[in-house]
């Protein structure tokens, strides 16, 4: 299992890949997000995938464009056996960096 644990794009960036313009967040929204995904990363590998998966899935809840959050949602609920929600949770990942990944993604 790999959890990602990168940078995010910058908001310029996200907006070229999306092809709109990206709501802007708060900062204390971004903070919130961040801290609920560094969570996420320090429980999955203790075994930990239910409280990961909520981490993450309160992240995505705060950034809807946290890709990173979205990504490490899927491995979550792949962990846990839920591969349709997984699927669904890897689409936005996807769509948010279509050209790819530094966290090891071919």
């Amino acid at each position: 299992m790999m959890v990602c644990n990168a940078e995010e794009n910058s908001a310029p960036h996200r907006r070229s890949v999306l092809q709109q313009p990206v709501a802007p967040v708060s900062c204390d929204a971004r903070d919130q997000a961040r801290q609920h995904n560094q969570r996420g990363i320090a429980l999955a590998p203790q075994g930990n995938h239910r409280e990961a998966r909520m981490e993450f899935r309160l992240a995505v809840r705060l950034r809807p464009d946290y890709a990173e959050a979205q990504y490490n949602l899927g491995i979550e609920l792949e962990q846990l056996d839920e591969f349709e929600a997984a699927i669904e949770a890897f689409r936005p990942a996807l769509s948010l960096r279509p050209c790819g990944w530094r966290w090891g993604w071919p």
